[in-house]
């Protein structure tokens, strides 16, 4: 006997089969386009908005160190200038230890300044630092 999350599959690949085919029996003749091709160059005065370059930040420092008891450190800095780092460290929870997270992020804004974030991971939760 199947299960109910079998059925459920059965149930939706067949209606999903019957969708596809509604959808290519609605329209039998599509309308042909054509293209045409010229040689002469697009003109526009028009200024098209790219939010960051196009080339490959290049890294110009990384550290990455992993520590047999769990610890970890990592660093790492590129020419866009986006930068990270986060250190790991042991603390109490109760009657056994939880592995905490402390570090920031920072980002580059258009106008020139920085975006970094300072925070915390530990038992209560991801926080912003102050």
């Amino acid at each position: 006997m199947l299960r109910a999350t079998t059925w459920t599959a059965i149930l939706l690949l067949a209606g999903l089969f019957q969708a596809a085919t509604a959808a290519t029996t609605a329209f039998p003749n599509p309308r042909k386009t054509t293209t045409r091709t010229t040689t002469q160059p697009v003109v526009s005065d028009e200024k098209r908005y790219h939010p960051a370059e196009v080339t490959q930040p290049r890294v110009l420092e990384q550290v990455d160190k992993r520590y047999t008891d769990g610890n970890f450190e990592y660093k790492y800095v590129l020419s866009n200038g986006v930068s990270r780092h986060e250190k790991s460290y042991w603390t109490p929870a109760g009657d056994s230890r939880a592995l905490a997270r402390k570090g920031y992020y920072s980002h580059p804004l258009p106008n020139g300044k920085y975006l970094t974030v300072f925070y915390t991971s530990d038992m209560n939760g991801f926080h912003e630092d102050s």
